[in-house]
């Protein structure tokens, strides 16, 4: 049975309909926790309880994936960023620390270049576009084709979307009874609209990925990097990437740990969140006592 996150709301923006979480402590940390491909806020369901104590949630669906329609025009990286820019604006977020999981850390990532004044703070796990494994695609621009793709998607057999996606995970307690179907049945129904927002997000990025690094070196906020050990698809490397392209990262590992680690050790993975806003909240509190006009 699918776990429902209790705070669901809608709002518009540019004319598209979205879907977001918000709970939590009215008055904690505000944290916004963006997912990958292939996936939905439904991927942050053993997460949120044990930040809900002392943070204020808001988990997204972003445009094209789970309850939320598709950006209308482009789906560039660009075009993310300046969503979750109006996103901000529209629940009035300020000081905010953005978690993004792959795909959707490569798109915090961009978020933080672009729209510094959002962020407090930024968290990437497993983030794409540093160098990871190479995809295929060619069978990518297949699926994202609008008549083409619908129907791959509707003859895609189950047994064989269970074992691509399984093979992303080490911790394959995760993966028992019906736990991944909800990612099925969001396939089945916008798998090809769900590519082609990927493929255009990696595409943003260059053949090499050469669009991203220059800019990361922009990033001043405090990053955590949150990295499976043993991650098939973004590699342990991409992880060092990052660290040496934003400034101010730390990188943590979780070890026996592949490409989710919201889902495959969602403790561990709140305790590093719990802990870098501890260490962000003094940071900025010896910052603010540091430069006080007396």
């Amino acid at each position: 049975m699918e776990t429902k996150i209790p705070g669901e709301r809608e709002l518009e923006i540019d004319g598209a309909r979205v879907c977001y979480h918000e709970l939590g402590a009215p008055d904690g940390q505000p944290l916004v926790l963006l997912h990958g491909y292939i996936s939905s806020s439904y991927s942050w369901r053993d997460v949120w309880p044990a930040l809900a104590r002392t943070c204020r949630i808001y988990i997204v669906d972003l445009p094209g994936y789970g309850k939320s329609e598709p950006l209308k025009g482009p789906s560039t990286i660009n075009d993310y960023a300046r969503f979750l820019s109006r996103l901000f604006e529209a629940l009035k977020l300020e000081n905010a620390i953005v978690v993004g999981a792959q795909m959707g850390g490569s798109i915090a990532a961009w978020f933080a270049t672009k729209y510094p004044e959002h962020i407090k703070g930024l968290v990437l796990l497993a983030a794409g576009a540093m160098g990871e494994r190479r995809t295929n695609m060619w069978l990518y621009k297949l699926v994202s084709q609008p008549v083409l793709g619908r129907a791959i998607v509707q003859l895609f057999p189950q047994k064989l979307f269970f074992k691509r996606l399984k093979d992303a995970y080490v911790n394959q307690n995760t993966t028992a009874g019906d736990s991944l179907t909800p990612y099925f049945r969001t396939f089945k129904k916008t798998g090809h609209i769900q590519t082609r927002i990927a493929l255009k997000i990696r595409e943003s990025f260059g053949v090499n990925f050469q669009n991203f690094e220059p800019h990361l070196k922009q990033i001043a906020a405090p990053t955590l990097l949150i990295w499976g050990d043993l991650d098939p698809l973004v590699p342990l490397s991409s992880a060092h990437k990052f660290k040496r392209a934003i400034v101010n990262s730390n990188l943590a590992v979780i070890r026996n740990c592949g490409d989710f680690p919201q889902e495959e050790y969602p403790g561990v993975l709140t305790t590093h969140l719990l802990n870098f806003i501890r260490t962000t909240e003094s940071a900025n509190l010896t910052y603010v006592l540091n430069n006080r006009a007396y």
